[in-house]
């Protein structure tokens, strides 16, 4: 049976909507309008732990709430902490849809399949010649929602991705490919809840060190993406006239939540710089 993380888009929890009901702050317009530099939308997405708020967007909130910016932050792994019962008032109740979350994780694992499985099948294609613009093609293989709730522009070109003559057709192939066991290697990228805890965890540690006064914030692999080995780069031979080597290194790369990139090995092969 396929575990799925209902949790997997809330990677920032927070303690934003706390101390804005203890200031009787009742809306987010209300608290946007307090604040410098974050939109109404972003925030949002913030208060909702959809997206990471940055250093500075935390000592925005802090100033307008009142609180040194660091207590808006949770650790994730201290007792007592679920993430179920932290999305509760934002988001109501998990699972709403316990199939529907399931078509939208098999749907976004044999998407990853499928790319993985031809190298041709680059993100540049799959926008000139199939319709599907990268940030949609983020969220499909983030298992966004399920293939009946997206417009009839991207499940044609998903149809036509994966021969299919019609949406149920393309849901019949895809869980087949579940079923034969096709999936099992990219599905941990969709569904595991271990990749969105290690990707909160070492964000949130990385946001609290800098706002305690630590060194600033850098750009690093998040410890999810080290838990797929890279494949080693390869040598051949090249003509006998050249005493040189050509190297080829692998091609990896599958996005998850939030604009990372996880390590997963695509086929493809490329060139190395000589």
């Amino acid at each position: 049976m396929t575990t799925i993380d209902y949790h997997r888009m809330l990677v920032f929890p927070n303690r934003i909507r706390k101390f804005r009901k203890q200031l009787n702050i009742g809306s987010l317009l209300e608290l946007s309008e307090r604040l410098s530099g974050i939109t109404y939308i972003r925030l949002s997405k913030i208060e909702r732990g959809e997206i990471f708020a940055r250093p500075d967007e935390l000592r925005d909130l802090g100033r307008a709430l009142g609180v040194d910016p660091v207590e808006l932050l949770i650790d994730v792994d201290a007792p007592g902490f679920d993430i179920a019962a932290w999305a509760e008032p934002l988001h109501g109740p998990a699972p709403a849809d316990p199939e529907g979350e399931l078509r939208a994780v098999l749907l976004a694992a044999a998407l990853r399949a499928r790319r993985g499985g031809d190298p041709a099948l680059t993100i540049a294609v799959l926008e000139s010649e199939y319709g599907i613009a990268p940030v949609v093609l983020s969220r499909i293989e983030n298992a966004l929602k399920p293939l009946e709730r997206w417009n009839e522009d991207v499940r044609a070109a998903l149809r036509r991705l994966f021969g299919a003559p019609d949406d149920k057709a393309l849901m019949a192939e895809v869980e087949a490919l579940h079923a034969a066991g096709d999936l099992d290697a990219v599905l941990p990228m969709v569904a595991n809840p271990e990749i969105r805890l290690t990707k909160s965890r070492t964000r949130i540690a990385a946001l609290k060190d800098e706002l305690s006064g630590g060194a600033p914030e850098v750009a690093a692999p998040v410890a999810a993406r080290a838990t797929i080995p890279a494949p080693a780069p390869k040598t051949e031979p090249m003509a006998p006239d050249n005493a040189a080597t050509l190297r080829l290194l692998p091609v990896l790369g599958t996005p998850l939540p939030g604009g990372l990139i996880a390590p997963t090995p695509t086929g493809a092969e490329v060139e190395a710089p000589r």
